[in-house]
């Protein structure tokens, strides 16, 4: 096997024995202001400004059922990116949201039609969990998964090229930002760091 694909077929092992708790949901009020709007929608709909739910659940279809998993995935992110220590405790800690993280992704792609509109947001979150396991090769491949599902998705361009630059390839850097500039003409992000390393 691989190498690449041996320390992926081990990162999906460590996941199946070490399953997620589902313990990090979104819960208050403040985690919600951290989530986008259809996550409120779905998952506290007595919260959610009237008429939300049935928005969001019209225009995300049958996938918008799934979206919890999402939307916790998108928390035990934001969490294991909080945890800044390096002791033991914290490590692990990190570590178990990102698996967390992981299992979430899983879910909504084992579940959720394959045409759901919000892949290409579900692969960037999948590939900046990868990022923080330490597997950038799987984590560009789902950045370019992104891509495919939706081009004019900035965000995935936007990594792919911080990825380049820590790797001394600014010329891929470049070749990525001008590549979503020309699906995203408007993304003020992709301007600024393209300027940022210069045309």
């Amino acid at each position: 096997m691989p190498k690449r694909y041996s320390a992926y077929f081990s990162l999906i092992c460590l996941l199946l024995v070490h399953p997620a708790s589902f313990a990090d949901f979104p819960q208050t009020k403040l985690h919600f202001t951290m989530l986008p709007p259809y996550c409120l929608a779905q998952m506290r709909p007595h919260w959610a400004p009237p008429g939300d739910p049935n928005k969001w659940s019209k225009k995300l279809g049958s996938g918008f059922a799934h979206l919890h998993h999402y939307c916790a995935a998108l928390h035990s992110l934001r969490l294991a990116q909080e945890i800044a220590g390096i002791n033991k405790k914290q490590k692990e800690t990190r570590l178990s949201k990102l698996r967390e993280v992981m299992t979430n992704i899983q879910y909504m792609e084992d579940k959720a039609e394959p045409s759901f509109v919000l892949f290409s947001h579900i692969y960037t979150t999948k590939a900046e969990a990868l990022f923080e396991l330490g597997h950038p090769n799987d984590a560009v491949d789902s950045l370019n998964m992104a891509i495919e599902r939706n081009k004019r998705f900035p965000k995935p361009y936007r990594l792919l090229a911080d990825y380049y630059i820590k790797q001394g390839k600014q010329n891929e850097a470049r070749d990525i930002l001008q590549e979503g500039l020309k699906h995203s003409p408007d993304s003020k992000i992709l301007m600024k760091k393209l300027q940022k390393i210069g045309k």
